[in-house]
């Protein structure tokens, strides 16, 4: 997918080192996220994971209520692992 690019060498990393510290499930929770539209910023402190929004819900997020409910489900058990990772990104 074309729009997957810009951030395709951070993505390719992080994906890397969650598997490799934590294993199949946190990466493949995150490689879902990627697929869903989330993509990595730079933040003030490193990166951060932030939605991309299309209300067609075709090629990211349908809205952020969506995005923070399944980051709520998915993501916030693995809260300080995500963390670590988008450090050692930095």
């Amino acid at each position: 997918r074309p729009d997957l690019q810009e951030d395709h060498q951070l993505w390719t990393r992080l994906l890397e080192l969650a598997m490799e510290k934590y294993g199949e499930e946190l990466a493949g929770i995150l490689n879902g996220f990627r697929c869903g539209g989330t993509r990595l910023k730079q933040g003030k402190h490193g990166y951060v994971l932030r939605p991309d929004i299309d209300p067609t819900g075709k090629v990211a997020w349908q809205n952020v209520d969506e995005y923070e409910h399944l980051k709520n489900k998915y993501l916030e058990p693995w809260r300080n692992e995500v963390a670590v990772l988008l450090k050692e990104l930095s």
